[in-house]
């Protein structure tokens, strides 16, 4: 079965009005706007590219469920997707640098795949607290990895990654 971007937007809308959550796996829940507080921070602190509104859904935001973030929700598709098309097995292992907390908690329970495990620095709900500059894994140790909004945080990132 070849991935189809068709067969992705099918499992984003189940319909016009219910809409579903692959995270929590609910249909018909609301997506809730982003709120006030990132806008008036962006403005606060001039950051000039906010005003863009390029990379963030601002109608809906987060998930009235389960509270995560559009950013988290495309995450879950896009495995579903994949694991759907065969592009990647439901036995893959997966590593997820910087995660959001919820996603420590939720994805695991979607049940995509067989082990994911996360990975930060600070973060202490995380199964690893881990430099990404000085990683202890063993190459192909991990089927694939989860990385967004990470690279601009370290100081050389050909080290970090490579």
């Amino acid at each position: 079965m070849k991935f189809s971007m068709a067969k992705l937007m099918g499992m984003l809308y189940i319909s016009k009005y219910r809409v579903y959550c692959p995270v929590c796996c609910t249909v018909g829940v609301t997506f809730n706007p982003l709120p006030d507080f990132y806008t008036q921070n962006a403005m606060r602190y001039e950051y000039a590219h906010f005003s863009k509104r390029k990379m963030t859904a601002l109608d809906t935001y987060s998930c009235s469920k389960c509270s995560v973030s559009d950013r988290e929700r495309l995450y879950a598709y896009w495995l579903a997707a994949a694991i759907s098309a065969e592009v990647l097995s439901s036995t893959a292992n997966a590593i997820h640098f910087a995660p959001e907390k919820k996603s420590c908690r939720l994805y695991p329970s979607v049940k995509s795949l067989s082990d994911y495990q996360a990975a930060d620095l600070i973060m202490e709900e995380a199964d690893y607290r881990i430099n990404p500059m000085h990683l202890p894994f063993a190459d192909s140790s991990y089927d694939f990895f989860i990385c967004s909004h990470v690279l601009e945080h370290v100081p050389d990132d050909r080290t970090a990654y490579w």
